[in-house]
C-alpha cells in the first residue's frame, strides 16, 4: 500500500508538470511582460510561459524546435506585433493575440512621421495598458468560455491596480528637477509621453542603425543645451554611440529595462516602479 501510495503520489506530480502542455491551459507569451499582463487576468486558470530568455533582445530571438512545439500546444500565442516580436507571429498559430491591435487609436505612439508604423512598447505606459484590458479580457473570454466571469472580475482587479500605479508614478516623479531626457532608441516611448517627460533626442530611431557623425554633434549639442543628466539605454542592447554622446558630456549611462528580469520581478506594477526608480534617482 505505501509503495501504491508513494506511486500515484509521483504520477500526480508528473502530470501536475506536464498537463499544461497536454491540455488547453496553457498560454504562450512571447516576452516577459506579457506574460506579467496575463498572470492577473487569468489568476490561476491557465499556466503561462514567456518565450525570451532572460538577457536577450526581443528584436534578435529566435524560437528553438521546443518553444514551437510549445506554442502549438498552447491554447493562445500572445505577441507584441510588428517591430517587437515578429518572430513569434510567423509560428502563426490558429490562436493569436496581437496585443498591438488592441490599442486604442488614439493612444497609439508612431515611428515614423507617416503614421505606418506603431511604436510596439505599449507596456511602459500602466494607462495604454489598462485601456487595452477590455479588448483582451473578451479575447480571453472567447478562449475559455467557462472561466469568463472570473477572468472579467480579473480584469477589473487588474484595471484598479493599474490606476493606483499611475498614481504611485506621478507622485515618485513629482520629486526630480530635471525632466529633460536622451534615450538610445524609442524603448520607452508611452511612459515618457504619458508621464511629461521632455525626450530631447533619440539616438537610434531604428533599433541597430547607428547616427553619422553630425547627428551626433547635433545630439551631443541638444544634450548640452538641456543640461541633460544621462543617457538612459535599454539593458539588454550594446549602446556605442549612446556612450560615445554620455562620455563627451561627461554624463553616466543608466539602464532602463522594459523586459524584466523573472528572478527579481514578480508582477507589472514591480516592472514599471524599477524603472521608475531609475529614472527618478537620475533626475533629482
Amino acid at each position: 500500500m505505501t509503495n501504491n501510495h508513494a506511486f500515484k503520489k509521483i504520477l500526480l506530480t508528473a502530470l501536475s508538470i506536464v498537463s499544461p502542455l497536454l491540455g488547453q491551459t496553457w498560454y504562450v507569451t512571447s516576452i516577459y511582460p506579457f506574460k506579467l499582463i496575463l498572470n492577473p487576468l487569468l489568476a490561476g486558470k491557465g499556466s503561462i510561459m514567456a518565450l525570451l530568455p532572460p538577457g536577450a533582445s526581443p528584436h534578435t530571438f529566435e524560437i528553438k524546435p521546443s518553444e514551437a512545439r510549445a506554442i502549438a500546444n498552447a491554447r493562445a500565442l500572445i505577441i507584441g506585433g510588428a517591430n517587437l516580436d515578429d518572430w513569434a507571429a510567423g509560428s502563426s498559430p490558429e490562436n493569436l493575440i496581437n496585443l498591438q491591435l488592441l490599442i486604442p487609436d488614439s493612444l497609439k505612439i508612431y515611428l515614423d512621421d507617416q503614421k505606418e508604423t506603431v511604436d510596439p512598447h505599449f507596456w511602459t505606459d500602466p494607462l495604454t495598458v489598462r485601456a487595452m484590458l477590455s479588448s483582451l479580457t473578451e479575447k480571453l473570454c472567447r478562449l475559455d468560455q467557462q472561466n469568463c466571469s472570473r477572468i472579467r472580475s480579473n480584469s477589473g482587479k487588474f484595471a484598479s491596480i493599474l490606476t493606483s500605479l499611475d498614481s504611485d508614478i506621478r507622485n515618485q516623479l513629482s520629486s526630480i528637477t530635471n525632466r529633460s531626457i536622451m534615450i538610445s532608441h524609442p524603448f520607452f516611448n508611452y511612459f515618457l509621453k504619458r508621464y511629461g517627460l521632455n525626450t530631447v533626442g533619440i539616438i537610434e530611431t531604428v533599433p541597430g542603425k547607428e547616427p553619422g557623425p553630425r547627428e551626433i554633434s547635433g545630439l551631443i549639442a541638444a544634450g548640452r543645451a538641456n543640461k541633460i543628466r544621462a543617457v538612459y539605454v535599454h539593458s539588454r542592447h550594446e549602446e556605442r554611440s549612446a556612450s560615445v554622446i554620455a562620455d563627451a558630456l561627461d554624463i553616466p549611462l543608466v539602464r532602463l529595462d522594459p523586459i524584466g528580469n523573472p528572478q527579481e520581478i514578480n508582477d507589472y506594477s514591480e516592472l514599471i516602479i524599477y524603472n521608475v526608480k531609475r529614472i527618478v534617482e537620475t533626475q533629482r
